[in-house]
């Protein structure tokens, strides 16, 4: 959705608001002030897109369009796919969120790398392309699918989750910089980067 339509929306909203009416089916609410009456806030009535939506897929064709064939694994038929993607491709609004999350991944990322000095903790290398955030007690894994598990993903985190899960949490002492190459040297080496071992001879 773009920013205009966006807006149009939220004028629509607004009036329906305050005239008393459910956002959704837009009858009379009988559940102010929340947005919804009680049917579409418990879901016990479907909306009627719903309905059509479900008779059109019954009957072969597209759930938007309702006038070609959907495709064999979806819901919706190629022009509408296209349609769609080219949409979701061309929105500035979306555009312009893609790159302010990209800008604000960037800025986290650079706090977390000052706040715990800036370089590599080992051989001290600084570039910030370089580093990595590692975890002393070598619990990394299991530490990144815990995050994960309690938002009920089934996967690891990844760095963006990660940076948000630091910074929430107020920098956590259990955790350093370490460039790549210590990082992945430390990883082989049973927990020991072989800097320190060349230190040591």
């Amino acid at each position: 959705m773009d920013i205009i339509a966006a807006e149009k929306q939220r004028k629509r909203r607004a009036k329906l608001i305050a005239e008393g009416k459910c956002t959704v089916c837009k009858n009379l609410s009988d559940n102010l002030p929340k947005l919804r009456c009680v049917s579409c806030t418990t879901g016990r009535v479907k909306s009627d897109n719903q309905k059509r939506r479900e008779k059109r897929y019954a009957r072969g064709l597209c759930t938007n369009c309702g006038k070609n064939p959907h495709k064999p694994d979806k819901r919706r038929c190629q022009e509408c796919c296209d349609k769609n993607q080219q949409w979701y491709h061309e929105s500035s609004y979306k555009v312009k969120n893609r790159i302010l999350d990209k800008q604000r991944r960037k800025d986290r990322r650079q706090r977390i790398i000052d706040h715990y000095g800036g370089k590599c903790v080992c051989c001290g290398e600084s570039e910030p392309v370089f580093l990595s955030i590692d975890h002393i007690n070598n619990d990394g894994a299991d530490h990144r699918a815990n995050i994960t598990k309690k938002k009920g993903r089934g996967k690891q985190a990844g760095s963006t989750t990660m940076y948000k899960w630091i910074e929430r949490n107020n920098y956590p002492t259990d955790l350093q910089l370490l460039c790549h190459n210590c990082n992945m040297g430390r990883y082989r080496n049973g927990g020991i980067c072989p800097h320190k071992e060349m230190a040591n001879e």
